[in-house]
């Protein structure tokens, strides 16, 4: 799962924690969360996070390289990206429906430990 995100969206910084614990939740199944600050500044962005931590990896897209690559720029933007490289699901909010759509991507992949023994 990747969080596109930015220091200054308020929407983004409602979505976190729900992040979090969706990873925490479905973390024996394979789920990570990754996030992607969409361009700001390294120093903009360590010191918010310094204030703002998060359990999980951000990664910086200061020239909106990736998010150009991905054609996705509103933010917040949740994409579900399976174990192919593939994007599943693109959102804007972990909504009910959002959160149905991953329960089942999740329940149709082979665990972690089988996508290990298959390759």
């Amino acid at each position: 799962m990747i969080d596109l995100w930015a220091t200054w969206c308020t929407a983004c910084e409602r979505e976190r924690p729900k992040l979090a614990r969706l990873e925490a939740a479905y973390r024996a199944q394979g789920l990570r969360v990754i996030g992607l600050n969409v361009g700001e500044a390294p120093d903009t962005v360590s010191a918010y996070l310094a204030s703002h931590p998060v359990p999980y990896p951000v990664y910086l897209d200061p020239e909106f390289r990736i998010v150009d690559a991905l054609g996705d720029h509103q933010l917040p933007t949740i994409l579900i990206v399976d174990r192919a490289g593939h994007v599943a699901l693109r959102s804007p909010s972990l909504d009910a429906p959002t959160l149905s759509r991953v329960r089942e991507l999740l329940a149709a992949l082979p665990s972690a430990s089988e996508a290990k023994l298959s390759h």
